[in-house]
């Protein structure tokens, strides 16, 4: 059967879905790359191309910039903090910025508030098959290859609605399925002392111990659960770990 693969943006979606099953029905297996609903997700201020693209210029090293987000709801009416708002722009190496600020807590969660260069894009396959974490798979890679600037300056609006791709992701536990292939693809790529490998793992379990609480010990959460003990032995001790993530020198970082 041949294959054949499709996308959209959000305001596509329904003439997607007509074509997904036309092809269907002419006989391709169709793989589809989203948008996964007709809800607008994330946009992007008109100053943000600017900032972002003047540290790529500043830095020749610089494969990513990015910059603060503003959450708002389905209906666009913002809603919590920004945090860290008006602080200097911070440059650091990429290796640093995937433990600090991807692994512990994911600073990229949408794709309209970052920035990267087109020589620092990871080779076709890498990172594709992800249907929820195949952003923040990305990013890292990416990251990686050279060093990360962060603006400072909220310049991107985020939407949270139910219908959002990471929300379905974690109802369903798809999400966490991925992670649980990711974790060991991206510490393959970086040499870390044990606990901090240990402390990363003990983050992703307390997160799906948190989102087994919250959508309810069905079949399909208990079955991951099961697969995520099965790998990583020692649970209370990866938890352990994560609780002083914070406090661990540098010099067991990098």
């Amino acid at each position: 059967m041949k294959k054949i693969g499709i996308a959209s943006d959000h305001a596509g979606y329904e003439m997607k879905e007509f074509l997904v099953g036309y092809l269907n029905a002419m006989g391709y297996e169709v793989l589809d790359f989203g948008a996964h609903s007709p809800e607008s997700v994330d946009y992007a201020d008109p100053a943000f191309l600017e900032r972002c693209v003047a540290e790529l210029d500043a830095d020749p090293a610089c494969v990513l910039a990015h910059t603060l987000s503003r959450t708002v709801d389905s209906e666009g009416r913002p809603f919590g903090k920004v945090r860290h708002a008006g602080r200097p722009v911070r440059r650091m190496d990429g290796r640093r910025f995937v433990l600090r600020h991807l692994l512990c807590r994911n600073e990229l969660y949408n794709a309209s508030m970052a920035v990267f260069r087109r020589s620092a894009l990871p080779a076709a396959g890498e990172y594709e098959g992800f249907r929820y974490a195949g952003d923040w798979y990305f990013w890292m890679l990416v990251a990686l290859q050279g060093r990360v600037s962060t603006v400072f300056e909220p310049l991107n609006a985020f939407r949270r609605h139910d219908a959002a791709t990471t929300t379905q992701g974690e109802r369903t536990g798809g999400l966490y399925e991925e992670v649980l292939q990711i974790l060991p693809a991206i510490f393959s790529r970086m040499r870390t002392a044990a606990p901090v490998r240990w402390a990363l793992e003990g983050k992703q379990l307390c997160r799906l111990h948190r989102a087994r609480r919250r959508f309810g010990r069905n079949e399909a959460y208990e079955r991951l659960w099961s697969r995520w003990c099965e790998t990583y032995r020692c649970d209370p001790l990866r938890r352990a770990w994560y609780r002083i993530y914070g406090a661990l020198p540098d010099s067991m970082f990098f």
